[in-house]
């Protein structure tokens, strides 16, 4: 883990300063956003999967990006937020929810247009960490979205959930994995 994460800051600086070095491009990039989420999900439980697909996922998300804007094109960021899960798993009719705190890079290419609407595609990666029990697991995702003056919006599918070793006692391991079609709305600064 800790040799990703030096990876991770490896290409970020070597990024940035490379930015940095055409003068004059390189400005600050923000974003906040909230998103809704429809989803679903794989539990797993001691390697024995125990709902595929079946467990139905709404959430709500609040995020925030900052990074840099290198000329029009390119836009990299560290994000963080909180998103709520609520659930429900058809087959047993339980109710659950959740609390992650997803933490990832944000990568965006912005086409370049003469109108007031930019269209972009972004990637994001990193990962989603739950309080307690503190565990990490992998977040991805990739999206296309638009921003008109301040205005974003954009439509994506993510992919985030937990691990949990000894849920209950030693030999127990819940997995959970969240596949979701999320749309954001929010404002760049």
């Amino acid at each position: 883990m800790k040799k990703s994460i030096l990876l991770l800051l490896t290409i970020i600086t070597m990024f940035v300063s490379s930015a940095v070095a055409q003068e004059g491009r390189v400005k600050y990039y923000g974003e906040v956003f909230v998103a809704g989420d429809a989803s679903w999900a794989n539990m797993v439980y001691n390697s024995e999967k125990v709902a595929n697909h079946n467990v139905l996922i709404y959430g709500t998300s609040l995020h925030t990006i900052h990074g840099v804007k290198i000329g029009d094109k390119f836009s990299l960021g560290l994000g963080v937020g909180i998103d709520i899960l609520l659930g429900m798993d058809e087959e047993s009719d339980a109710d659950f929810g959740g609390l992650l705190i997803p933490l990832y890079l944000d990568f965006k290419y912005w086409i370049p247009t003469k109108g007031k609407v930019t269209p972009f595609i972004m990637a994001e990666g990193g990962g989603s960490f739950l309080i307690y029990p503190y565990t990490i697991a992998p977040l991805y995702g990739v999206g296309v979205g638009f921003k008109v003056s301040k205005f974003t919006m954009s439509l994506g599918y993510m992919r985030d959930g937990f691990n949990i070793r000894e849920f209950i006692d030693d030999n127990d391991n819940l997995k959970f994995y969240e596949h979701k079609l999320q749309l954001r709305i929010g404002v760049s600064f």
